[in-house]
């Protein structure tokens, strides 16, 4: 029994002790506390901000052109080019030659298409108006159009159908000139 005593008489000094501690941190607090004062918040406020030097701006803001100085059309890409609605080819090996094209742009693009799907946007990116300033197609080539688009061997501007960021499906709307109709000429990559 005696043995109980001093785990007893331990375990309420530690319990007195408890009490007194929170009895003087009570104190504490109701003598740093003053009647009438709001507390402090939990984060000053910060002054308005000063406003930015643009802002006060009121030119408008010019971006520098995507096309580079210089366009470098691929070597690989020049021969290929020249037979792209020619007379030694059909219209099939005209979708052909436009797909090559976009493989040769793959490969110097990290295996990227090229960005946007517009046939204008794509067919830019074709003849160098793409970051690193390659071409694929020279800008100058009979194919395109003088609002910038790639046309068929008809004059109607390719359709070109972003699959995926490293697929393109490319149609022609074939001798009508219309699209979705019978005529069209159609290569689907896989």
């Amino acid at each position: 029994m005696s043995r109980k005593k001093p785990v007893t008489l331990l375990s309420v000094g530690l319990l007195l002790l408890a009490i007194g501690l929170v009895a003087w941190l009570r104190e504490e607090d109701q003598r740093s506390f003053t009647p009438g004062r709001q507390a402090d918040p939990v984060a000053p406020e910060l002054p308005e901000p000063a406003p930015h030097p643009a802002s006060e701006n009121t030119q408008p803001l010019i971006l520098q052109p995507t096309t580079p100085a210089r366009i470098y059309l691929l070597p690989d890409a020049a021969e290929i080019a020249r037979r792209l609605n020619s007379g030694e080819t059909s219209p099939q090996e005209d979708l052909e030659i436009v797909e090559l094209l976009l493989t040769i742009f793959r490969k110097a693009n990290n295996g990227l298409n090229p960005d946007g799907g517009l046939n204008e946007e794509i067919a830019g990116a074709l003849a160098g108006k793409n970051f690193k300033g390659f071409a694929v197609l020279p800008p100058d080539h009979p194919a395109f159009a003088k609002n910038g688009e790639l046309l068929d061997r008809w004059g109607a501007p390719y359709f070109f159908h972003p699959v995926t960021s490293r697929q393109i499906d490319v149609r022609s709307a074939g001798p009508d000139r219309a699209l979705w109709t019978e005529d069209d000429v159609v290569l689907e990559v896989n």
